[in-house]
């Protein structure tokens, strides 16, 4: 016999009492429903061998079989407000499992699947899927909303502890993601409405909207319970939550230090730099570098970047500061999340496009093809390279602009710039670099077929060559570069050769530069890779490939020179006049200066250089004064009387990230102007960024006070943008590229060193007493009228007056060289040289450099033509 508590009599009672009316609507006999509503309960409880029938067990009966109707109970008795009733005729109209299915299942499935694969909104907008964690979010929110609908459906209604948590989980990752894309809403709803599209951005609104419907239902099935929340609700909403947190804390610490070094306070900014070297993630700090901190990913992110966001600018700065290296150094970070399921490309938007940054590097972008041809006068102490390189663009669909920075040979020029259009050579034009530049920009905006090359500092040139078409198309240049040999002595020339030193394309490891130079005197070089040859008494030539971390290694090449040359001279034929140009050669007594003001930069990289630096101090001449200021974060004062205090103090420094230099070189010429006849020497490695405001030096040093020179060494290779902002200034002298020591500073303190001479070449018109049959003078090309010129051209822009200007632009022009007020561009056909107003170099006066072996041919064929002279005026002579 089952036996019935009082309580589950009272239970069966009052819920009986709550359907009643439905089972008296439906045609059945109330008596007859209980008494089988008995039966049935006691049979299930004997089939388990229970012999009690409890209060919960008949509550998990009705609500099993009568969910509907005790619903409906449990809102009646809910006292209503005004207006309640058209809510609920709306709700019910809403939490259709048709629109559950396709919102809540169906379109999360989809719009994941095209968001993993395609990668559209991390393209565009910011990446909602960075990991993959964040993919098993929300693909939870389909997989636990089917997961609800089989609950509400079946008449299994156990488990709501469970049911309860997960559709919390599903709730929260709606929640998030809905106010993640909430910006995005204007434009979707736009999209849909101008063109049909737009869906996808709403999928975060859709599903939420389906899991409301959800757990609407799933709250009437507990308040049959009594129950006055959903169990488990609440901690499965904070639980998604608290992991998006906990996985984008590294994102919320690094772009905290952010905001903290992109203050203006000083103090501050100081403080941000040395938290993000402590706590800061290094792959975050670069992705801000090629978008905005805020925009990438979370959404504590997006809404501290609402106000005073962090440009990619400032982002650039900060991971130099923080790094000690320059962001376009290292390969790009992947941006979107696309590529996890399938190979593919980021959509680029390049913003340095047409301006004079290098920028990031574009992945696509390659350097396919490279190089360096050249001649080598040794006796007239000049040679002529012409550097050519093809790039290649690998992107799918996209243009791209090819832009590297180039360092020249010491007090070299550019000549000559060609560029290849449909397998035809196209010559520059020189002009005004407003001029060339406009010119340049409005093509690009066209999208057709320009290269501009523009200095960008001393002995440092920018190319720029637009577009470079996909698909692995290509794009193909030469620049021509007129250079003077340096004199080590007076049988020696050095060449010193280009190198590239910043790039926003990529150049393969397997990709070799192929170098062939050519003199008439012998060669040597400091490249184990490079064979050296002589073909014949009066050929040298040396040739090779080398890899471009090994170009840009102090490569040089050595040409021997007849001592007994002391001058020698060309004839200008670019002026009317046909001027005499002379070159000749002297020593000159070196002055050291009274005063030494020596800068030390103090980045990380700084650090490998110390002990050289030391070594090369004790070059100087004991009766110099010097003070050394260290450019850290703040400037450093060393206080040593003695050099080996001095070298203590030096060893304590600690180098680390990446410093601004420019403040301690306004403090140290404050320091140089004081005395009569003073230098500077600045000792750093690379100077990405320009992190102060930069017109305070350069007026300084413009005014040059008491004719203070500024003599910077670059240890190790990279950018420097505070001398390339020092562009046209004469008082600047950048000693001679090194790796490894600063080599070349040694050189000039041991110059200051009494009794010392130099070597030195002048360049002038010749009067007319001049005697070109001198046996120590010597004729030679045009380019030595180039370099002529190139010295005019700068001691006219050094007077900084607006007919100064005006005159070096002319010459630049007249001449055909990149200078600090000019620059060469080629324009794709003769109507944009016209809209321009641009003339391209004439043929009689483009440089040219002979064919490798062309001096070997004249010399073969010279003996021949001499011998056929001499027999036919034998000939000649016999028969009269």
């Amino acid at each position: 016999m089952m036996k019935w508590t009082d309580s589950a009599q009272e239970e069966f009672k009052n819920l009986f009492e709550r359907i009643r009316s439905s089972v008296s609507s439906s045609g059945a006999d109330p008596a007859e429903v209980e008494e089988d509503l008995k039966r049935h309960i006691e049979e299930e409880l004997a089939r388990v061998g229970m012999s009690v029938v409890s209060k919960d067990y008949v509550t998990q009966i009705f609500i099993r079989i009568y969910p509907t109707e005790l619903a409906d109970q449990e809102r009646k008795k809910q006292p209503k407000k005004a207006g309640m009733i058209s809510h609920e005729r709306s709700n019910k109209k809403k939490i259709s499992p048709a629109f559950e299915i396709a919102f809540g299942i169906v379109l999360p499935i989809i719009t994941l699947s095209i968001e993993a694969f395609s990668g559209f909104c991390a393209s565009t907008f910011f990446d909602p899927i960075p990991t993959v964690w964040h993919i098993i979010l929300v693909a939870l929110v389909p997989i636990i909303n089917i997961q609800l609908l089989w609950f509400l459906r079946s008449d299994h209604h156990e488990k709501l502890l469970y049911f309860g948590t997960i559709c919390g989980i599903s709730f929260g990752v709606s929640l998030y993601y809905s106010l993640l894309f909430l910006p995005l809403t204007p434009v979707a709803v736009f999209a849909i409405i101008a063109f049909g599209l737009g869906i996808l951005p709403l999928t975060p609104f859709l599903s939420f909207w389906a899991i409301l419907a959800l757990k609407t239902k799933l709250k009437d099935l507990v308040s049959v319970r009594n129950m006055r929340r959903i169990p488990g609700f609440i901690p499965g909403v904070i639980f998604p939550i608290l992991i998006i947190s906990l996985i984008e804390l590294p994102d919320n610490i690094t772009k905290y230090g952010l905001r903290l070094a992109a203050s203006e306070v000083s103090t501050t900014q100081i403080k941000g730099i040395q938290f993000l070297r402590t706590f800061g993630n290094e792959e975050i700090m670069l992705k801000a570098c090629y978008t905005r901190p805020g925009r990438m990913t979370d959404l504590i992110g997006f809404i501290l970047a609402i106000h005073n966001p962090i440009t990619t600018e400032n982002s650039r700065e900060i991971y130099y500061r923080v790094t000690g290296i320059p962001f376009n150094s290292v390969p790009p970070p992947q941006l979107t999340g696309r590529g996890r399921f399938r190979p593919g490309r980021d959509f680029i938007f390049d913003r340095d496009r047409g301006g004079t940054m290098v920028g990031g590097k574009i992945r696509d972008l390659w350097l396919d093809h490279s190089r360096l041809d050249g001649s080598i006068d040794a006796d007239a102490a000049l040679a002529y390279l012409e550097w050519t390189m093809e790039f290649k663009n690998q992107s799918d669909f996209q243009q791209h602009e090819a832009r590297a920075k180039i360092k020249l040979p010491p007090h070299a020029v550019v000549s000559r710039l060609t560029l290849w259009i449909n397998d035809e050579e196209r010559e520059a034009a020189f002009a005004a670099r407003g001029k060339v530049t406009e010119a340049y920009t409005s093509v690009v905006r066209q999208k057709r077929d320009p290269v501009l090359v523009t200095t960008s500092g001393p002995d440092r040139i920018l190319v720029q060559c637009f577009p470079v078409p996909p698909r692995g198309g290509t794009m193909k240049i030469r620049i021509g570069i007129t250079t003077p040999l340096e004199i080590e002595a007076s049988d020696t020339g050095i060449l010193w050769m280009p190198y590239l030193y910043e790039t926003n394309f990529s150049i393969s490891s397997e990709t070799s530069h192929s170098v062939w130079v050519e003199a008439q005197s012998e060669l040597h070089t400091n490249m184990n890779e490079i064979l050296t040859e002589h073909p014949s008494e009066n050929l040298h030539a040396i040739r090779g490939k080398l890899l471009d971390n090994r170009l840009s290694h102090s490569f040089y090449i050595k040409a021997t020179r007849n001592t007994e040359i002391k001058e020698v001279w060309a004839v200008d034929t670019i002026r009317k006049d046909k001027p005499i140009i002379r070159q000749t050669l002297s020593q000159t007594k070196v002055k050291p200066p009274d005063r030494l003001i020596v800068v030390i930069d103090g980045s990380k990289l700084m650090s490998g250089f110390i002990n050289p630096v030391i070594k090369v101090l004790d070059e100087l001449p004991e009766n110099m004064k010097i003070s050394v200021l260290i450019a850290s974060d703040e400037i450093h004062e060393l206080t040593g009387e003695h050099r080996n205090s001095l070298e203590q103090e030096l060893h304590a420094i600690t180098f680390e990230g990446g410093c601004d230099n420019a403040p301690a070189l306004s403090k140290a010429w404050e320091i140089a102007s004081n005395s009569r006849n003073s230098a500077l020497v600045w000792i750093h490695t690379q100077q990405p960024l320009l992190t102060s405001d930069f017109e305070e030096l350069r007026q300084k040093l413009e005014r040059r006070p008491n004719g203070m020179i500024l003599y910077e060494v670059q240890c190790g290779q990279g950018p420097n943008k505070i001398i390339e902002k020092l562009d046209g200034l004469i008082t600047i002298h950048s000693l001679r590229p090194v790796l490894n020591s600063p080599d070349s500073v040694a050189d000039l303190f041991r110059s200051w060193q009494d009794s010392t001479t130099i070597l030195s070449f002048s360049r002038a018109i010749a009067d007319q007493a001049f005697q070109i049959t001198d046996m120590n003078s010597k004729e030679t090309s045009l380019h030595l009228v180039r370099l002529w010129a190139f010295e005019e051209i700068s001691q006219l822009i050094a007077r900084n007056t607006s007919d100064s200007k005006d005159q070096a632009i002319q010459l630049s022009m007249q001449y055909s060289l990149v200078t600090p007020v000019s620059g060469a561009v080629v324009l794709e056909n003769t109507a944009q040289y016209e809209q321009s107003k641009l003339k391209p170099v004439t043929d009689e006066h483009i440089p040219t450099i002979p064919e490798p072996g062309i001096w070997l041919l004249l010399l073969v064929i010279l003996p021949i033509l001499t011998f056929l002279y001499y027999r036919e005026r034998t000939r000649c002579s016999i028969k009269a």
